[in-house]
């Protein structure tokens, strides 16, 4: 993004005779850059303008004050004005000030952001333009203020909207449910929308769009488990076959009783899922979508002591296989893989090599230390996985050790046979020995892993790399096998 004019050096005459003959198509494509609020710092609500560092608002500003050119694409394009409809800013300036921003902009489509939306006066002023607004972001801090004077504003039909993003801080106020403000949101038209992301205390029905555009769907349900029972999420599901991106934070329940009526969801252009649960209730979700092999996922869940997850054990290892074998399978080329054993929470995850996407993660916390164990028996399903092309594994193991290992948890670990490189830290392989020299936990990290597994000897002969002081390395060299490679980071 260009620097504001009265923060950049006067440029010399060889280098304004050379800007000069930029095309004014050029210039514009600049201007517009220059007006993504993406890259705007957002400010504390009594910090002084004098304060601010620039924005897209004020640099597109300062940018037209350069020269006479730059000034007449800039005053000429109600576009890049409709861009930078910037709440935060516009409300500390003077009525006169904003409502000259707001006439440049004649009839073009509106961007609009706000970082601590809640007073009346925003949305009496967005409201008189909502038939314009294109994109809209808002970030509430006080969610009281927000429901009382500015829910009406969201109530709307919306012709124009394309992308919704509306994040929500409870602070003590009780969730709001549906039969209060949720399903007034849009008034159920919004038909270009393509775009819709809500995260708070407030219940968002998943009737109330025409939903058939929607390609990214992000609902996190804070404060308590949503009340829509699942049965309502899948039937409007079905309507979205364009979806890419799905997130649903506990933002619906699952009926005690039988759930076999339920109907199976097929969405053929998932790119990315991620569920965030109860354990049993994650697992009746996705059991009942048909997505493709490659979609990546993320399950997040809680309750694995639960007595429903207990019931249910069978059910939820089936419903996780499918999307394990969907992973294995088809990522063979990636040779990397994280696991996670610590305190009270079980990760296995994987990673794009060049782009850090997730390509699957399931992540179950039990809640408690010493109920970690009771975790393994809902990953029985890895067992059928084929992890022979993992070769570097990143292994975090606190705490772990300590604990009674069953012969599910050895299991578990013995799936790695082909790693060739550990990266650890020092929590989960430093360890007391015994009279003669030995390592004294149950598992010495993967040296164990490949003897039970069979198929090296005893000693583990791979390469170790871990951060730490040395002398903590200490206990595991001594365990490992001669001519071992040891990487060390630290002194």
């Amino acid at each position: 993004m260009i620097e504001a004019p009265h923060n950049v050096t006067a440029p010399s005459t060889r280098a304004i005779a050379q800007i000069s003959k930029l095309g004014d198509d050029i210039l514009w494509s600049t201007f517009m850059l220059n007006g993504d609020m993406d890259q705007d710092i957002p400010r504390i609500e009594f910090d002084a303008l004098s304060q601010w560092g620039p924005r897209a608002l004020t640099i597109t500003r300062d940018t037209s004050h350069v020269c006479r050119s730059w000034r007449a694409i800039i005053f000429s394009s109600p576009s890049i004005w409709g861009k930078l409809i910037d709440v935060d800013y516009l409300c500390r300036l003077s009525p006169r000030w904003s409502e000259e921003i707001m006439r440049r902009t004649v009839d073009a489509p509106l961007t609009v952001t706000g970082y601590s939306f809640h007073r009346s006066d925003d949305a009496s002023t967005l409201l008189s333009y909502w038939d314009r607004i294109e994109n809209i972001e808002l970030t509430v801090w006080e969610l009281s203020p927000f429901v009382e004077r500015c829910w009406s504003m969201l109530c709307q039909p919306s012709p124009s909207l394309k992308s919704f993003v509306c994040r929500a801080n409870s602070g003590n106020k009780q969730p709001y449910g549906v039969s209060e403000v949720g399903r007034k949101i849009l008034d159920g038209f919004a038909p270009r929308l393509s775009i819709f992301a809500f995260t708070g205390p407030i219940e968002i029905d998943p009737n109330v769009f025409l939903l058939s555009r929607l390609r990214s769907l992000h609902i996190m349900m804070t404060s308590q488990t949503g009340t829509t029972p699942l049965s309502t999420w899948l039937q409007s599901l079905k309507t979205m076959h364009s979806l890419e991106h799905l997130a649903v934070y506990s933002a619906f329940k699952v009926p005690t009783t039988d759930n076999s009526d339920l109907s199976t969801v097929y969405l053929p252009h998932l790119v990315s899922l991620h569920v965030n649960h109860t354990l049993f209730e994650a697992a009746s979700f996705v059991a009942h979508l048909e997505v493709p092999a490659t979609c990546c996922t993320t399950l997040d869940a809680t309750g694995a002591s639960s007595a429903s997850a207990i019931s249910r054990k069978t059910f939820i290892n089936s419903a996780l296989k499918t999307y394990s074998q969907h992973w294995v399978t088809h990522n063979q080329d990636l040779t990397e893989l994280v696991v996670d054993i610590t305190d009270s929470k079980f990760r296995i995850a994987q990673f794009s090599g060049s782009s850090g996407i997730i390509i699957f993660q399931l992540g179950i916390d039990c809640g408690d230390e010493a109920e970690l164990p009771a975790i393994f028996p809902y990953v029985e399903f890895f067992r059928e996985d084929d992890f022979s092309h993992i070769t570097l594994l990143q292994l975090t193991a606190r705490h772990f050790f300590e604990l009674r290992l069953d012969e599910r948890s050895r299991r578990f670990l013995c799936l790695f046979s082909s790693v060739e490189i550990l990266e650890t830290d020092m929590h989960s392989i430093d360890t007391d020995e015994d009279s003669a020299g030995r390592p004294t936990h149950p598992i010495s990290t993967t040296s164990e892993v490949a003897r039970l597994s069979g198929s090296h000897p005893k000693y583990w002969r791979g390469r170790f790399r871990c951060s730490g002081q040395w002398h903590n390395c200490r206990n595991y060299v001594f365990g490992a096998a001669e001519g071992g490679n040891l990487s060390c980071s630290g002194s």
